[in-house]
Protein backbone atom coordinates (compact mmCIF):
# COMPACT_ATOMS: atom_id res chain seq x y z
CA UNK A 1 0.00 0.00 0.00
CA UNK A 2 1.14 2.69 -0.77
CA UNK A 3 2.30 5.76 1.89
CA UNK A 4 -0.83 7.79 3.13
CA UNK A 5 -3.08 5.55 1.35
CA UNK A 6 -6.49 4.72 2.96
CA UNK A 7 -8.05 1.60 2.41
CA UNK A 8 -11.11 2.82 0.59
CA UNK A 9 -8.53 4.54 -1.49
CA UNK A 10 -5.96 2.05 -2.27
CA UNK A 11 -9.16 -0.31 -3.37
CA UNK A 12 -10.42 1.61 -5.59
CA UNK A 13 -7.24 1.99 -7.03
CA UNK A 14 -6.54 -2.04 -7.34
CA UNK A 15 -10.14 -2.22 -8.63
CA UNK A 16 -9.07 0.29 -11.37
CA UNK A 17 -5.96 -1.78 -12.18
CA UNK A 18 -8.27 -4.77 -12.52
CA UNK A 19 -11.03 -3.01 -14.53
CA UNK A 20 -8.48 -1.67 -17.14
CA UNK A 21 -7.69 -5.43 -18.31
CA UNK A 22 -9.65 -6.59 -21.19
CA UNK A 23 -9.13 -10.17 -19.40
CA UNK A 24 -13.39 -10.87 -18.41
CA UNK A 25 -12.15 -13.39 -16.04
CA UNK A 26 -9.72 -11.20 -14.09
CA UNK A 27 -12.70 -8.26 -13.75
CA UNK A 28 -15.17 -10.90 -12.52
CA UNK A 29 -12.05 -12.36 -9.72
CA UNK A 30 -11.96 -8.42 -9.31
CA UNK A 31 -15.88 -8.19 -8.05
CA UNK A 32 -15.80 -11.30 -5.84
CA UNK A 33 -12.51 -9.45 -3.63
CA UNK A 34 -14.31 -6.62 -4.29
CA UNK A 35 -17.56 -8.62 -2.59
CA UNK A 36 -15.06 -9.33 0.43
CA UNK A 37 -14.97 -5.82 1.45
CA UNK A 38 -18.68 -4.95 1.02
CA UNK A 39 -20.83 -5.43 4.20
CA UNK A 40 -23.69 -4.46 5.27
CA UNK A 41 -25.01 -3.82 2.03
CA UNK A 42 -23.26 -0.90 1.00
CA UNK A 43 -20.15 -0.01 -0.60
CA UNK A 44 -19.71 3.28 1.22
CA UNK A 45 -19.81 1.75 4.03
CA UNK A 46 -17.95 -1.35 3.27
CA UNK A 47 -15.06 0.80 1.84
CA UNK A 48 -15.07 3.03 4.76
CA UNK A 49 -13.87 -0.02 6.94
CA UNK A 50 -11.38 -2.62 6.95
CA UNK A 51 -11.81 -5.96 4.61
CA UNK A 52 -13.39 -8.42 5.81
CA UNK A 53 -11.37 -12.17 4.26
CA UNK A 54 -9.32 -14.92 5.33
CA UNK A 55 -5.41 -15.16 4.90
CA UNK A 56 -4.43 -17.42 1.99
CA UNK A 57 -8.26 -18.13 0.84
CA UNK A 58 -8.46 -18.18 -2.76
CA UNK A 59 -11.45 -16.04 -4.02
CA UNK A 60 -14.40 -18.29 -3.73
CA UNK A 61 -16.47 -18.11 -7.72
CA UNK A 62 -19.68 -16.25 -6.89
CA UNK A 63 -21.68 -13.39 -7.88
CA UNK A 64 -21.26 -10.16 -6.36
CA UNK A 65 -24.92 -9.86 -6.46
CA UNK A 66 -25.28 -11.88 -3.39
CA UNK A 67 -25.99 -10.22 -0.22
CA UNK A 68 -23.40 -10.97 2.94
CA UNK A 69 -25.08 -9.44 5.74
CA UNK A 70 -25.34 -11.23 8.89
CA UNK A 71 -21.62 -12.57 8.05
CA UNK A 72 -19.51 -12.12 11.50
CA UNK A 73 -16.03 -10.81 10.66
CA UNK A 74 -13.24 -13.61 10.05
CA UNK A 75 -10.15 -13.47 12.11
CA UNK A 76 -6.47 -13.14 9.84
CA UNK A 77 -3.43 -14.09 11.46
CA UNK A 78 -5.18 -13.84 15.00
CA UNK A 79 -6.67 -10.52 14.44
CA UNK A 80 -10.18 -9.81 12.80
CA UNK A 81 -10.40 -7.90 10.11
CA UNK A 82 -11.52 -4.94 11.80
CA UNK A 83 -8.83 -4.88 13.66
CA UNK A 84 -6.11 -5.08 10.39
CA UNK A 85 -3.44 -2.07 9.76
CA UNK A 86 -2.94 -0.29 6.39
CA UNK A 87 0.60 -2.86 6.03
CA UNK A 88 -1.77 -5.95 7.22
CA UNK A 89 -4.23 -5.07 4.31
CA UNK A 90 -1.71 -4.13 1.57
CA UNK A 91 0.23 -7.64 2.47
CA UNK A 92 -2.99 -9.37 2.08
CA UNK A 93 -3.82 -7.53 -1.04
CA UNK A 94 -0.88 -8.00 -2.48
CA UNK A 95 -1.50 -12.08 -2.15
CA UNK A 96 -4.40 -11.20 -3.56
CA UNK A 97 -2.57 -9.89 -6.85
CA UNK A 98 -0.29 -13.03 -6.61
CA UNK A 99 -3.63 -15.49 -6.58
CA UNK A 100 -5.35 -13.35 -9.98
CA UNK A 101 -1.48 -13.95 -11.05
CA UNK A 102 -1.42 -17.65 -10.40
CA UNK A 103 -4.61 -18.11 -11.28
CA UNK A 104 -4.61 -16.41 -14.77
CA UNK A 105 -1.52 -18.52 -15.63
CA UNK A 106 -3.57 -21.36 -14.71
CA UNK A 107 -6.35 -20.50 -16.94
CA UNK A 108 -4.28 -19.56 -19.46
CA UNK A 109 -2.56 -23.10 -18.97
CA UNK A 110 -6.06 -24.34 -19.56
CA UNK A 111 -7.21 -22.91 -22.33
CA UNK A 112 -3.96 -23.94 -24.38
CA UNK A 113 -4.79 -27.36 -22.89
CA UNK A 114 -8.71 -26.76 -24.24
CA UNK A 115 -7.41 -25.62 -27.31
CA UNK A 116 -4.95 -28.48 -27.99
CA UNK A 117 -7.65 -31.10 -26.81
CA UNK A 118 -9.91 -29.14 -29.03
CA UNK A 119 -7.33 -28.96 -31.74
CA UNK A 120 -7.10 -33.10 -31.58
CA UNK A 121 -10.98 -33.71 -31.44
CA UNK A 122 -10.80 -31.64 -34.69
CA UNK A 123 -8.55 -33.53 -36.23
CA UNK A 124 -9.44 -36.54 -35.00
CA UNK A 125 -13.07 -35.69 -36.30
CA UNK A 126 -11.48 -34.76 -39.50
CA UNK A 127 -9.04 -38.29 -39.70
CA UNK A 128 -12.55 -40.16 -38.65
CA UNK A 129 -14.56 -38.45 -41.44
CA UNK A 130 -12.19 -39.85 -44.07
CA UNK A 131 -11.78 -43.20 -42.63
CA UNK A 132 -15.87 -43.32 -43.20
CA UNK A 133 -15.58 -41.76 -46.56
CA UNK A 134 -13.36 -44.31 -47.47
CA UNK A 135 -15.01 -47.17 -46.18
CA UNK A 136 -17.80 -45.55 -48.20
CA UNK A 137 -15.87 -45.80 -51.24
CA UNK A 138 -14.68 -49.52 -50.28
CA UNK A 139 -18.24 -50.81 -50.00
CA UNK A 140 -18.75 -48.94 -53.16
CA UNK A 141 -16.42 -50.70 -55.40
CA UNK A 142 -17.19 -54.24 -53.35
CA UNK A 143 -20.79 -53.66 -54.39
CA UNK A 144 -19.69 -52.37 -57.96
CA UNK A 145 -17.24 -56.04 -58.06
CA UNK A 146 -20.28 -58.51 -56.28
CA UNK A 147 -23.01 -56.77 -59.19
CA UNK A 148 -20.04 -57.65 -62.15
CA UNK A 149 -19.31 -61.08 -60.18
CA UNK A 150 -22.89 -61.91 -60.80
CA UNK A 151 -23.34 -60.85 -64.31
CA UNK A 152 -20.34 -62.95 -65.31
CA UNK A 153 -21.89 -65.90 -63.26
CA UNK A 154 -25.19 -65.10 -65.19
CA UNK A 155 -23.43 -64.54 -68.62
CA UNK A 156 -21.32 -68.30 -67.77
CA UNK A 157 -24.38 -69.99 -66.56
CA UNK A 158 -26.20 -68.79 -70.27
CA UNK A 159 -23.31 -69.99 -71.84
CA UNK A 160 -23.38 -72.79 -70.82
CA UNK A 161 -27.06 -73.73 -70.83
CA UNK A 162 -26.20 -72.57 -74.70
CA UNK A 163 -23.30 -75.08 -75.21
CA UNK A 164 -25.65 -77.88 -73.32
CA UNK A 165 -28.35 -77.30 -75.94
CA UNK A 166 -26.18 -77.80 -78.51
CA UNK A 167 -24.82 -81.12 -77.08
CA UNK A 168 -28.03 -82.16 -76.64
CA UNK A 169 -29.15 -81.54 -79.77
CA UNK A 170 -26.05 -82.85 -82.01
CA UNK A 171 -26.81 -86.05 -79.37
CA UNK A 172 -30.37 -86.04 -80.65
CA UNK A 173 -28.96 -85.84 -84.42
CA UNK A 174 -26.32 -88.10 -84.03
CA UNK A 175 -28.54 -90.76 -82.68
CA UNK A 176 -31.70 -89.70 -85.50
CA UNK A 177 -28.51 -90.66 -87.62
CA UNK A 178 -27.37 -93.61 -86.41
CA UNK A 179 -31.00 -95.41 -86.34
CA UNK A 180 -31.39 -94.59 -89.96
CA UNK A 181 -28.16 -95.46 -90.93
CA UNK A 182 -28.88 -98.62 -89.11
CA UNK A 183 -31.42 -99.13 -90.66
CA UNK A 184 -30.50 -98.47 -94.57
CA UNK A 185 -27.63 -101.60 -93.72
CA UNK A 186 -30.64 -103.43 -92.48
CA UNK A 187 -32.36 -103.47 -95.87
CA UNK A 188 -29.09 -103.52 -97.86
CA UNK A 189 -28.07 -106.62 -95.95
CA UNK A 190 -31.31 -108.56 -96.15
CA UNK A 191 -31.63 -107.49 -100.41
CA UNK A 192 -28.32 -108.73 -100.49
CA UNK A 193 -28.83 -111.75 -98.60
CA UNK A 194 -32.38 -112.12 -101.16
CA UNK A 195 -29.93 -111.71 -103.99
CA UNK A 196 -27.97 -114.33 -102.73
CA UNK A 197 -30.66 -116.31 -102.30
CA UNK A 198 -32.15 -116.05 -105.47
CA UNK A 199 -29.00 -116.41 -107.25
CA UNK A 200 -28.23 -119.81 -105.36
CA UNK A 201 -31.91 -121.18 -106.58
CA UNK A 202 -30.82 -120.31 -110.24
CA UNK A 203 -28.07 -122.36 -110.25
CA UNK A 204 -29.10 -125.38 -108.27
CA UNK A 205 -31.58 -125.17 -111.10
CA UNK A 206 -28.93 -124.51 -113.80
CA UNK A 207 -27.08 -127.48 -112.18
CA UNK A 208 -29.97 -129.69 -112.42
CA UNK A 209 -30.39 -129.36 -116.26
CA UNK A 210 -26.72 -129.87 -116.44
CA UNK A 211 -27.24 -133.29 -114.45
CA UNK A 212 -29.91 -134.38 -116.53
CA UNK A 213 -28.80 -133.13 -119.82
CA UNK A 214 -25.47 -135.05 -119.14
CA UNK A 215 -27.71 -138.54 -118.16
CA UNK A 216 -29.82 -137.89 -121.28
CA UNK A 217 -26.06 -137.85 -123.88
CA UNK A 218 -24.58 -140.69 -121.55
CA UNK A 219 -28.03 -142.83 -122.08
CA UNK A 220 -28.06 -142.03 -126.02
CA UNK A 221 -24.84 -142.74 -126.11
CA UNK A 222 -25.44 -146.36 -124.43
CA UNK A 223 -28.20 -147.07 -127.30
CA UNK A 224 -25.74 -146.43 -130.31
Amino acid sequence: MEDGMDPPVYWRKFEADCHRTNDLGDRKWANEFRSKFIRHGSERNALGRKPHFRADDPPKRKSSNKSIKGKTPTVVDGLSTDEMSKEQLEEHIVRLREELDREREERNYFQLERDKIHTFWEITKRQLEEKKCELRNREHEREEGEERHQVEIKVYKQKVKHLLYEQQNMISELKAEGVVSTKLLQKEHADLENQLRKDMCCLKVDVKEQELSSENVIRSLHLV
